[in-house]
């Protein structure tokens, strides 16, 4: 009778430590998934704060004085910013090679600078804003 219980305690605990493996484990991976999620997230958030601020700078610019040097070393910086921000994505850069938009943003641009029509700037820039912002809600 004894060894039966002995043998019944013995699993027992070997059950519980079994169940707290498991569930650190667990614990663990969903930790884990969160931090994933918010480092997309805050990818996301930092893209759309390149490409907010390069369209508003473009339309500022033109708006003023586009053959300034200022101006022109300004929107340089700024521009190759965007870019850059678009190409170190880490953590989302399939979803944002899939939904195209490094071509999406350089052709609103190349159109941008040949007819300087800020309002198709900016319905352009507010379509690539959009697919951006549903990729980053499929995260939450």
């Amino acid at each position: 009778m004894e060894v039966n219980n002995l043998v019944g305690v013995a699993i027992g605990g070997l059950l519980a430590i079994g169940g707290g493996v498991v569930a650190q484990f667990m614990q663990g991976r969903r930790e884990q998934h969160k931090w994933f999620e918010e480092k997309c997230i805050d990818e996301y958030r930092e893209l759309l704060e390149s490409l907010t601020k390069t369209l508003m700078l473009a339309i500022h610019w033109y708006d003023i004085d586009p053959e300034s040097p200022t101006r022109k070393s300004e929107w340089d910086m700024v521009w190759n910013e965007s870019l850059r921000i678009i190409h170190t994505r880490l953590f989302i850069a399939k979803q944002i090679k899939d939904a195209d938009i490094f071509n999406r943003w350089t052709d609103a641009f190349v159109s941008f600078q040949s007819d300087s029509n800020t309002r198709l700037l900016s319905d352009r820039y507010e379509e690539i804003r959009q697919s951006i912002v549903a990729l980053a809600m499929k995260k939450l």
